[in-house]
Parts: structure tokens; C-alpha cells; sequence
């Protein structure tokens, strides 16, 4: 990977040349598709029961006293809240175990198999290390967020990386932590979370297109969308690992 900056353009080329390379597509494809339509049933899940919210709670109502039906929302939604974490938990690791596979695949043109990308995390090597990553993520972006919008954002586009720095630091350490994960993904990113935002922002059709057919169709919209991220990750670690080589500076990440 080359150590000079890619442009967006470059970056989505590249995504668009390796899915086309032998058998990628079809294989990301089924790689996804568990994860994605886990991710369908709770969304569509979600819109029911609000659905059905409305309706009992009233449509005028709802109009006339949108403060009421938060606080109806709110208590209505408790026994589900659980729910709705571990469900996300499970679709985090699932897809994430087809993300490390993508990065292989970006890498080293690894053929993507299917089954043994979706399961990839659900051994002793990533399991406890995913899961307490995706907790520390989880958390830490909530406590942003209630405070404002823009640190929450912050702090999620600077840890955006860090499963896969997870992934490269456990690859070299067994004993490589989720906190050095996270600490390794803000550094990678000081300086390029707004180019990281930049580059959701010029793919934002792609994510409306995903929220408006409920994820439906995520299976067949993530192999690219991930393509492009793990090109970026890529590009953009051997461009900080060649600056911080050239200051003389260790590198942690």
C-alpha cells in the first residue's frame, strides 16, 4: 500500500477493482448476509413498535404533545432496551468478523470464505477482546453524546479504526488490550477525523439508501462500503507509520 495519501476517488476505485476480481462480490455478499438481515429484523422490529406506539398513544396527541410521547416512548421501550443491545452486540461481532477478513483480502487478496469470515471473532484468540472493544466503544460514544453531538462524533470517527487495530496489534501480541486498541485507532486518526467524516459524507447516498430499506439490502451495499473503509485504514496507517518512521518516533499502532 502505497505510503502517499489516497484520494477518495482512488480509494473507491480500489474498492471497485477488488470486487470485481475473481469471486470477491459473491463472497461478500453471503458473508454479510447473516449480520445484515439480523440488522433488517431489528430495524423494521423497531419501526412496528413505534408504529404501534403511535396508534395507542395517539396520532393528534403525538402532534399536539411530542414531549408526552417521548416520556410514553421512553417507558414503553425499557423492557427492550436490553434487547436491543445484545442484538447489536451480536451483529458487531458477526460483521466485524467479516471486516477483518475484508482487510486480509485488501492485504493480501485473500479469498473472503463466507462461513469462516461470519464466525471469525468466536474464538479465544478475538471473542473477549471484541466484545470488551465494542463495550469500551459503546459507552464511551454514549457519554460523549450526552453532553453534544459534536464530541460524541469526535470521539466515534477516532475510534472508528480500532478493531482493526485490534486486529493488527493481536496478530503481533495475544496480549494486545481493547484499550490500547482504542488509544492506537485515536492516534492513527489524530489529524484525520474531518478527512474521515469527508469520506462518509461523500458515500452518505449509500447509507440513506441502507436506513431507507431497513438494511434490507446491506448485504449487497457492505462489500464495497467496507472495501472502501479498509483501503482507507490501510492507506492512511502506512502514511502515519511512514511520518512517525521518519521523526524517528516509535510506533504504537
Amino acid at each position: 500500500m502505497t505510503e502517499n495519501l489516497m484520494t477518495f476517488p482512488q480509494l473507491k476505485q480500489a474498492a471497485k477493482k477488488q470486487l470485481r476480481t475473481g469471486t470477491n462480490r459473491r463472497d461478500l455478499m453471503l458473508a454479510y448476509l447473516l449480520p445484515s438481515l439480523l440488522q433488517a429484523a431489528a430495524m423494521i422490529t423497531v419501526y412496528l413498535m413505534i408504529q404501534a406506539m403511535v396508534q395507542s398513544f395517539g396520532v393528534e396527541k403525538v402532534i399536539n404533545d411530542p414531549t408526552g410521547f417521548q416520556a410514553y416512548y421512553a417507558q414503553s421501550s425499557n423492557d427492550s432496551g436490553m434487547v436491543n443491545t445484545i442484538q447489536s452486540l451480536v451483529v458487531t461481532m458477526l460483521a466485524q468478523g467479516v471486516n477483518f477478513a475484508v482487510l486480509d483480502l485488501v492485504r493480501n487478496h485473500e479469498r473472503v470464505r463466507p462461513l469462516q469470515a461470519v464466525l471469525g471473532l468466536f474464538n479465544g484468540k478475538w471473542f473477549w477482546g471484541s466484545i470488551s472493544l465494542w463495550i469500551f466503544m459503546y459507552f464511551l460514544t454514549l457519554i460523549g453524546l450526552s453532553f453534544l453531538i459534536f464530541p460524541g462524533i469526535m470521539l466515534a470517527l477516532g475510534w472508528r479504526q480500532a478493531f482493526w487495530v485490534f486486529k493488527d496489534g493481536r496478530e503481533a501480541d495475544q496480549r494486545f488490550s481493547s484499550i490500547t486498541a482504542l488509544i492506537g485507532s485515536w492516534r492513527l486518526m489524530n489529524g484525520f477525523k474531518s478527512d474521515l467524516l469527508g469520506l462518509y459524507l461523500s458515500m452518505i447516498g449509500w447509507y440513506l439508501l441502507e436506513n431507507a430499506t431497513f438494511h434490507l439490502f446491506d448485504w449487497a451495499i457492505n462489500p464495497y462500503l467496507q472495501l472502501v473503509h479498509a483501503n482507507y485504514y490501510e492507506n492512511r496507517r502506512a502514511y502515519k507509520m511512514a511520518a512517525l518512521r521518519r521523526n524517528g518516533s516509535d510506533v504504537h499502532f
